[in-house]
């Protein structure tokens, strides 16, 4: 099955342990977010609280000013299979913050 949609929406609408694989090109966060602003947001992240940049991405959209918070990762968490696979594909610049992501929301 191959689902195209906006994942908030669709992770949703899957039941638990429903999918043997998830393969993401997510935003890659190419906003004007400055370093004390990256700290925020992984300090509120750290913490379990939601953040979200102000402005927009490079192509003036709100969804690419950052990167996907942590409550994307455990929808995808949720909705995989035990031993499923996931594949994120993200650039080196963002590696910290999607492994970051990816690392607070371990169950």
């Amino acid at each position: 099955m191959l689902i195209n949609g906006d994942c908030f929406e669709a992770l949703q609408d899957l039941a638990d342990s429903s999918i043997e694989a998830v393969v993401t090109d997510p935003p890659y966060g190419l906003g004007a977010c400055t370093p004390a602003q990256v700290a925020e947001c992984l300090q509120a992240w750290s913490s379990g609280k939601t953040w979200k940049p102000k402005g927009s991405g490079f192509m003036g959209k709100a969804w690419d000013a950052w990167v996907p918070p942590p409550e994307l990762w455990r929808e995808v968490l949720r909705v995989l299979k035990p031993g499923g696979a996931r594949s994120c594909v993200c650039r080196v610049k963002n590696s910290g913050p999607y492994g970051h992501e990816l690392e607070a929301c371990r169950v």
